[in-house]
């Protein structure tokens, strides 16, 4: 501390040599300390709680996927009916109804002097592209924020890959999954196609160390995380068969069903509405025929609705038409 002080003496020395004046010069030198050297020092104190895994590849991380921005504040409720908009997802949607009924029993139980239940919020999405996955994920963070399940006071979501997790030479595998688990303490951290964690068995690859790093934060965190892997149903299975200490700790598994056609033809309706575009019933006509012509040649689920309804968007400005889309729009 007393090293941070040298502005008074020195300048109280400086004035004292041109001025005559040792006070006055060390007057400034406690303006210049108090407000600009003392904030520094004070903030760089406050994040000072403790050691980090990796500052460097912490700040790596961050600079590259900061925590996606949510609405804090949104209530339960709010949240809730957002989920309950989205079409289809039956089964996720009573799953989250079970966790809230876990959260909640839990609370009454502490309020009647029991233990809490004691459980992981760790799940895997299992689903095609563009079946809701990651926006579920999204309102989970928020939903967890609203429920004071994880401490924070605005919702925390964070998205990472493969690349994000394993390194490319020994010893910085590790350090990669702390911070990626570092960053998203206190909400959601969604791993997208997590089966790519599985040993490629080629060459020198640390999918495994980035896996059982994973594991091991999963289980010391699992207060204030909940982790989420994605990805196709096939392929999560396989990574869970491939390490049981997955499976142990993954408290739900969540279905996400492709879409139905009456599901995507609604998901179209939804789109155009949420845009503010009018539509009829023969531009209706027209996305449900294109859905039945194109059938399985579809992978992309909502994804590819919303792209048809974009190049759509696209068709009917430059037919001069702002606020209309006509069949013709929707030709493949």
């Amino acid at each position: 501390m007393l090293s941070s002080l040298y502005p008074i003496p020195l300048l109280g020395v400086a004035g004292w040599y041109f001025y005559g004046d040792f006070w006055g010069g060390a007057l400034m030198g406690a303006v210049i300390y108090g407000v600009f050297l003392r904030p520094r020092k004070t903030a760089r104190a406050a994040y000072g709680h403790g050691p980090d895994p990796e500052p460097d590849a912490v700040a790596s991380f961050t600079a590259q996927h900061a925590t996606t921005p949510t609405a804090p504040g949104r209530t339960v409720a709010a949240i809730l009916a957002d989920l309950d908009h989205m079409t289809g997802l039956a089964s996720v949607k009573t799953t989250v109804a079970e966790i809230i009924a876990v959260v909640q029993a839990s609370r009454a139980r502490e309020d009647a002097g029991l233990p809490p239940i004691v459980q992981s919020l760790h799940m895997s999405f299992e689903g095609g592209p563009g079946t809701g996955k990651t926006t579920v994920a999204r309102l989970l963070a928020e939903l967890f924020c609203a429920m004071e399940v994880f401490p924070g006071a605005a919702p925390t979501y964070v998205e990472a890959t493969r690349s994000d997790l394993v390194a490319q030479h020994i010893g910085a595998t590790a350090p990669k999954v702390q911070a990626v688990c570092a960053r998203a303490r206190g909400g959601v951290l969604f791993i997208d196609e997590a089966y790519s964690l599985l040993p490629s068995g080629h060459g020198h690859d640390f999918a495994a160390e980035a896996l059982s790093e994973l594991i091991v934060q999963m289980e010391t965190a699992r207060h204030d995380l909940a982790v989420v892997l994605a990805g196709y149903p096939a392929e999560i299975d396989e990574l869970i068969r491939s390490n049981p200490g997955i499976a142990s700790r993954l408290a739900y598994r969540l279905h996400f069903a492709d879409f139905t056609r009456d599901e995507l033809l609604d998901i179209a309706r939804r789109e155009m509405e949420r845009r503010q575009y009018q539509y009829d019933h023969a531009t209706i006509t027209a996305i449900r025929s294109r859905i039945i012509r194109v059938g399985n040649k579809l992978p992309g689920n909502a994804r590819d609705i919303r792209t048809w309804v974009e190049q759509a968007i696209r068709r009917a400005a430059v037919a001069r038409r702002a606020n209309v889309l006509a069949p013709e729009d929707f030709a493949a």
